[in-house]
């Protein structure tokens, strides 16, 4: 989708967005964001009708995808709130660099403490 937008270099051209829209009295959602070369931010908030169990969304979104001299570094990182204190947090990191590969991810919740998994790929001969 993004691809054909990108510069020649194969980054993203500086672009930044913020929009508003409300139905009725009760909904309301408002997201804003910007690309920056390598970079993409994104916030969006959702209040939704005071009756139902889950009364607001806010989902915050970041993802890094660098050249690196030696290799490229890919960072993800997103959190989802609802409710103003129940949230679920994601994060990612690899890094590629001929013949190895490692990286690390993380969650956590309202209900439960960091975990992280690490990995590492070595297609060395030696």
């Amino acid at each position: 989708l993004l691809k054909g937008r990108m510069t020649d270099d194969g980054k993203f051209p500086s672009a930044h967005y913020d929009f508003e829209l409300k139905v009725g009295n009760e909904i309301e959602v408002a997201s804003n964001g910007k690309i920056n070369q390598d970079q993409l931010n994104n916030d969006i908030e959702i209040k939704l009708p005071s009756d139902l169990e889950i009364k607001s969304v806010k989902w915050s979104m970041l993802h890094v995808s660098a050249k690196e001299s030696t290799g490229k570094k890919i960072i993800s990182t997103n959190a989802i709130y609802w409710n103003g204190n129940k949230f679920v947090k994601y994060n990612a990191e690899f890094y590629e660099k001929p013949d190895n590969h490692h990286g690390k991810i993380t969650w956590e919740s309202h209900e439960q403490s960091p975990r992280t998994l690490t990995y590492g790929i070595n297609a060395n001969e030696n």
